[in-house]
């Protein structure tokens, strides 16, 4: 048993796909089942956390990443009261921000964030892979990114925060309307570059689901920026930073409970539509690039089979209860 684990895992075998794979539905319902740890497991992460000093570093991190938050939050605001320019001092908040990133790097054991590649300073679309929930914030500290998020985050006291960082807010029920503010978001060069998880949702990571188009719609670069977590001394199977637990606090406790582990950020090289025919074939070719580089399948699933399946749940426990 190797005490060494990834996230994703590479597979030798997906390292030279020419095209999209079907996948079974026991295949793909595997992809997003949550992790149903045995004994053992549980044992292991509870020693895993007394050990790395859990308790000290829940604290520090949280009380640090709340801080920062809350600052550069306060600050946003005070120029909007006072009527600035909100383009001043974006890059000193921006910063702020990201240092509570850090802070909550320290809550799950990250010791290093290590770079692949290079960045393509003409790219405006940035793609990345979404197995953890903080994805966004590695990619972060990586490159100066907004981000697509759901209307309801920017109804409530975090949008301060949100709004540092120049967000698309969009809506299930506006699909035509949110290509276009990813078009006009990626014209726009006074904004930061857009990071966009093509896959629509979140998976274990042992595959790439099929590209939605709307990364690759614009004129503009798209660059793949890939993320992979590293865990020393976690036999595969015993923990890990995939987010398939719909239970937050413990899907927290899990990741906390990582030992001293490291990321990685796989950047790849920049491509624009025009080397394609059309959308489409744009979004394939960088879905099979990506999961070749990764080693992951590239598979023709999707997640609108995801929210099918639970919209379906959610029809029959209702006519179950009527």
């Amino acid at each position: 048993m190797s005490l060494f684990s990834i996230v994703p895992r590479d597979h030798k075998e997906w390292h030279e796909q020419t095209k999209l794979s079907d996948i079974t539905d026991e295949e793909f319902n595997r992809q997003i089942k949550p992790v149903k740890y045995a004994r053992k497991h549980i044992i292991f992460q509870i020693i895993c956390f007394i050990l790395t000093l859990g308790p000290i570093r829940a604290v520090f991190g949280f009380v640090g990443f709340f801080s920062c938050c809350a600052i550069a939050g306060g600050l946003r605001r005070l120029q909007y009261a006072l009527g600035m320019d909100t383009t001043k001092y974006k890059t000193f908040l921006l910063r702020i921000v990201q240092l509570g990133f850090r802070c909550l790097f320290i809550v799950f054991n990250h010791i290093w964030i290590r770079k692949e590649g290079t960045m393509d300073p003409d790219a405006r679309v940035i793609i990345c892979n979404h197995t953890a929930f903080h994805d966004p914030m590695i990619i972060s500290c990586t490159r100066d990114t907004s981000v697509v998020m759901k209307a309801s985050f920017g109804e409530g006291v975090a949008r301060w925060v949100f709004d540092i960082i120049d967000p698309i807010y969009v809506r299930r029920d506006m699909p035509g309307g949110q290509t276009k503010l990813i078009i006009d978001h990626a014209n726009n060069k006074e904004l930061l570059p857009i990071l966009i998880f093509p896959e629509g949702t979140l998976t274990n990571g042992d595959i790439f689901l099929k590209f939605h188009r709307g990364a690759f719609l614009t004129d503009h670069k798209v660059q793949p920026m890939l993320v992979r977590y590293h865990m020393p001394f976690v036999p595969e199977g015993w923990n890990s930073f995939a987010w398939t637990e719909p239970n937050i606090l413990l899907y927290f406790w899990y990741a906390m409970s990582v030992p001293l582990n490291w990321v990685t950020v796989k950047i790849l090289p920049a491509h624009s539509k025009s080397e394609y025919a059309n959308a489409d074939e744009f979004a394939d070719a960088m879905q099979l690039q990506c999961a070749n580089a990764f080693g992951v399948l590239a598979s023709t699933r999707s997640s609108n089979d995801i929210f099918r399946k639970k919209t379906e749940e959610k029809v029959e426990n209702k006519e179950k209860k009527e």
